[in-house]
């Protein structure tokens, strides 16, 4: 049914990888619940021990870090953004947003396009550009929720403008 090939995850295993230096294992695997030397290896693409859902949760929790599951989803050709908790911004909150997302992803352009002239991606290169991508795609999806959230809050307006789609062909 399904055939497992020699276990190629470049994206998670590059992903354990930057987890691993940015934080104290001892420390997160405390608060995860997991035991220190079990996590480092674990994270180490060459060893046997593997996470599994559980632990990716519960690092999540104990750390806000989301680095594990980019690395996971994108092995599987999908992506995921954090959303928001609650509708809670400011306008001015909102208006931060946008500017930042337009930074990032403009700062994120000029970082690509200075490394892609060169002749070699170093790994610290790589993981700057794909964090700064992420963050901005993150900000962008922020962005685009709040529009939909301040759509969908006037009902009558929503309403009149599926009508007005429907009315052109839309």
């Amino acid at each position: 049914m399904f055939e497992q090939t020699a276990t190629k995850q470049p994206h998670l295993d590059a992903a354990c990888a930057l987890f691993a230096a940015r934080y104290s294992i001892a420390d997160v695997a405390r608060e995860a619940g997991i035991g220190d030397q079990m996590l480092r290896n674990k994270l180490n693409p060459d060893q046997p021990h593997q996470l599994t859902v559980r632990d990716l949760v519960a690092l999540y929790h104990a750390t806000g870090d989301d680095t594990l599951f980019d690395g996971l989803l994108f092995d599987c050709g999908l992506t995921a953004v954090r959303l928001p908790a609650a509708a809670t911004a400011t306008p001015e909150a909102r208006a931060l947003q946008a500017l930042n997302a337009s930074a990032q992803i403009m700062g994120v352009t000029a970082q690509a396009t200075t490394i892609l002239a060169g002749d070699r991606v170093t790994k610290s290169h790589r993981n700057t550009v794909v964090t700064g991508i992420w963050a901005g795609i993150e900000h962008l999806v922020l962005i685009a929720t709040e529009v939909e959230d301040r759509f969908h809050a006037v009902p009558g307006l929503a309403c009149a403008a599926d009508m007005a789609r429907a009315a052109l062909g839309a």
